[in-house]
């Protein structure tokens, strides 16, 4: 029998982990919201079973909530039918995205204030964008964000391996991901 002083010992063992890379602590967030929405089985699950779970639960969510919507924001030079192919893996429908790529017209059109404030975005995933954007008297996305973090928006940075934000094949799955473990963790 396991008790409540070894769970709490652990917990605090990991939350020591947690402190020093904050993405520890979104994943450590997300264990928990899982465990305790009664769905731990897809923590158990190897890869590929784990991937076939989510994306059911993801799939049948979209079906569910078809008004929402997901940006995707910043430079990227994939092919979008790449990104809605990766997407259908995970279940996310292609009729969900808007995408706003280019590095000059993000700064010169993109108004991040008409998806915060809009509850038919569920998630804004970013990658590498200008330090100023339209509107709002041209603040940073972040501090925007952060600002304005009212309704529930999902927002996730899109980084590469090293850590830098970056809309590349590898951080979009990774998002992805991330995505769909905050839409289960949600679902409690």
């Amino acid at each position: 029998m396991v008790s409540l002083e070894r769970i709490a010992s652990k917990l605090m063992q990991i939350y020591s982990l947690a402190e020093k890379k904050e993405l520890a602590v979104v994943n450590l967030e997300l264990i928990l919201d899982i465990v305790i929405s009664k769905q731990s089985d897809i923590l158990l699950s190897g890869p590929e079973r784990k991937k076939e779970i989510l994306s059911d639960f993801v799939a049948d969510f979209f079906e569910k909530n078809k008004r929402l919507k997901i940006c995707i924001v910043g430079e990227c030079n994939i092919p979008r039918d790449q990104i809605l192919g990766m997407a259908k893996s995970f279940g996310i429908p292609s009729d969900v995205f808007e995408f706003h790529f280019q590095y000059e017209n993000v700064k010169k059109t993109f108004h991040i204030e008409n998806i915060v404030h809009n509850k038919n975005y569920l998630a804004l995933i970013y990658g590498q964008v200008p330090h100023k954007l339209v509107g709002q008297d041209c603040i940073s996305l972040l501090s925007f964000v952060e600002k304005e973090m009212s309704n529930n928006l999902i927002v996730i940075e899109s980084r590469d391996l090293s850590g830098g934000l970056s809309l590349n094949k590898t951080s979009l799955k990774r998002s992805f991901e991330l995505l769909c473990l905050k839409i289960l963790g949600r679902s409690t």
